[in-house]
């Protein structure tokens, strides 16, 4: 969507009523993160700068409307499958109705994996780009976006622990699940089939992963509300 589509506030009420209609649809509910309107208000009267940061943060919310989709369609397919009768010592290949919603889930987060990682390569230039144009340019001909935001977080001064600390999980995650599914053999399939998949470290890791997105999410949104 660009400024030839929106041209005032009232059409990002439509784009914000369109994407609660369609989440509810595909999930039951529609999450607030990135408010769009508030956003819209505090970021458009800045003129160019204040339009490139709207629309990342618009591209940003499309994003993240795909990816509950991904986390919703995992959890509900897995409670759907504790009702599945498994006969003690059974192999899961020997019970096809457990196999097929395992594998279900399996396809749901392997979406989630690239989708999710790429959701913070995104945040971590949109922070930056609040901060400045050039701080931006600078991230965004990086090769390691992490070495970077890393870098060029210190010179921002409204960068704090709550910002900062990603960094950590976001090298935990890509050890554990990018690096894994995208460019080796991957790791999820390793834990997806066992009996107790929850109890492994790397799916608690997995599913844990969706509430460090939301307090960042929650933390963007009180830094845009927060624009003088």
């Amino acid at each position: 969507m660009t400024t030839e589509i929106i041209k005032s506030l009232n059409d990002i009420v439509k784009i914000e009523k369109h994407i609660s209609v369609f989440l509810n649809r595909k999930t039951g509910t529609s999450l607030p993160y990135i408010n769009l309107e508030v956003a819209y208000e505090k970021l458009i009267p800045s003129e160019n700068h204040g339009s490139r940061v709207f629309f990342a943060l618009l591209d940003l919310k499309m994003n993240f409307v795909i990816l509950q989709i991904d986390s919703f369609n995992s959890g509900a397919i897995w409670n759907s499958q504790t009702s599945i009768k498994k006969e003690e010592n059974q192999s899961i290949l020997d019970n096809s109705n457990l196999f097929l919603k395992r594998l279900e889930i399996y396809y749901h987060d392997s979406n989630f994996i690239p989708r999710y990682r790429a959701m913070w390569d995104k945040i971590m230039g949109i922070l930056l780009l609040i901060s400045s144009e050039e701080h931006y340019k600078i991230y965004n001909s990086s090769k390691s976006k992490k070495k970077a935001f890393k870098k060029l977080s210190k010179e921002v001064h409204f960068l704090n622990d709550n910002f900062i600390n990603i960094l950590e999980h976001i090298q935990e995650f890509d050890d554990t699940f990018r690096t894994q599914e995208i460019h080796r053999f991957g790791s999820l399939r390793k834990f997806s089939f066992l009996d107790s998949p929850h109890n492994s470290k790397e799916y608690i890791l997995l599913k844990n992963s969706w509430n460090v997105m939301i307090q960042m999410l929650s933390n963007l949104d009180i830094l845009i509300k927060n624009i003088k």
